[in-house]
């Protein structure tokens, strides 16, 4: 299937199944955002202010909190993308509670995507080349669909980081095309949260909140790319 076809149909779904993920994401995103955007407040907005913040046990139980979040929040649109592909309709309550049990699971697969990123910029940072960087942008993209794995397959998250590795073999240009999409959006978002900048906070988590939602039509596509690579044989474990 072309990517133009994938993007055609990640549209069609984003489109026809958009009311139902709004209310099951939307929530999710309000409290994520709402919480970075606190934590924003704690941190310097100088550099050389850097070496004087001091975060607190409740500082440190936020970010905790944000990532327990924000993986849930992954947990639950994945399992959304694949129930509602499978003609299932379960309430976003359903959703949300199904959704914990992969959160362990999804926040050390997490990791271990981020170690091997890292190690991918050692050569980088090591020589000072930063042309080298391009070998971690090609490990972040070959390592894109690990949440699916997860979440779908049920499959551990060493065991979903090998084999997303393998999976997005001739993937490359498909998923990069598709993450390019985030910049138009992190652009729009950008410039919605610019025009409230002196409301309320809290508008500006709303726009930040309706941003993330409209990024979420990136996680759709690359779903469809999984699915569309993804034998019947492959996906042994559903949802």
């Amino acid at each position: 299937m072309s990517l133009s076809a994938v993007l055609t149909d990640a549209l069609n779904f984003f489109r026809s199944q958009g009311k139902a993920l709004f209310v099951m994401s939307f929530p999710l995103l309000l409290v994520q955002n709402g919480l970075q955007m606190w934590l924003n407040t704690r941190l310097p907005m100088d550099v050389e202010d850097a070496t004087e913040i001091q975060l607190t046990g409740m500082d440190y139980g936020a970010i905790l909190l944000v990532m327990l979040v924000l993986f849930h929040m992954y947990a639950c649109v994945t399992l959304f993308l694949h129930t509602r592909s499978q003609g299932h309709q379960y309430s976003a309550q359903q959703i949300w509670l199904l959704g914990f049990k992969f959160v362990p699971s999804l926040m050390l697969a997490g990791v271990i995507t981020a170690v091997a990123v890292m190690l991918a910029m050692m050569p980088a940072l090591l020589t000072g080349f930063l042309p080298l960087l391009v070998i971690a942008l090609w490990m972040g993209v070959r390592l894109a669909y690990v949440n699916f794995l997860v979440v779908v397959e049920h499959a551990t998250p060493l065991k979903a980081v090998t084999e997303c590795f393998r999976f997005s073999q001739g993937l490359f240009l498909p998923t990069i095309a598709v993450l390019a999409l985030l910049f138009p959006i992190s652009f729009i978002t950008a410039v919605l949260v610019q025009l409230v900048a002196a409301a309320p906070m809290v508008l500006a988590v709303f726009m930040n909140a309706i941003g993330a939602f409209l990024a979420l039509f990136v996680t759709v596509a690359l779903f469809r790319l999984y699915m569309v690579k993804r034998t019947p044989a492959e996906v042994s474990v559903e949802s």
